[in-house]
């Protein structure tokens, strides 16, 4: 049996709340009520954080691993399926939408 080795790694991660809501959309309550650090949206705070640590640590350590990285938000936008992993940084939505576009 002949080894494959890894290469190309495609980085798949979560978009946060916070990401789409605030950032993208630029809500002014869900900005206004963070600025306020309102603890209605204390979990969008730490979701975020949390995701972005994860992403972080993932792209780290496979750089670290000498592994070429290829990230992306959106699926529909990669259109190379050169790819030997496919590495998905989220929650089981993610995973599933992972699992649907590859």
């Amino acid at each position: 049996n002949a080894k494959r080795s890894i290469h190309r790694v495609l980085l798949a991660m979560k978009v946060s709340l916070y990401e789409i809501y605030g950032l993208r959309r630029r809500d002014g309550d869900l900005l206004d009520l963070l600025a306020a650090n309102d603890p209605r949206v204390a979990k969008v705070r730490a979701s975020h954080e949390e995701t972005v640590s994860a992403r972080q640590q993932v792209r780290t350590t496979l750089k670290a691993a000498g592994l070429q990285v290829v990230q992306t938000r959106r699926l529909s936008g990669v259109h190379d399926e050169g790819f030997d992993l496919i590495v998905v940084v989220g929650g089981d939505g993610t995973v599933l939408d992972v699992a649907r576009k590859s």
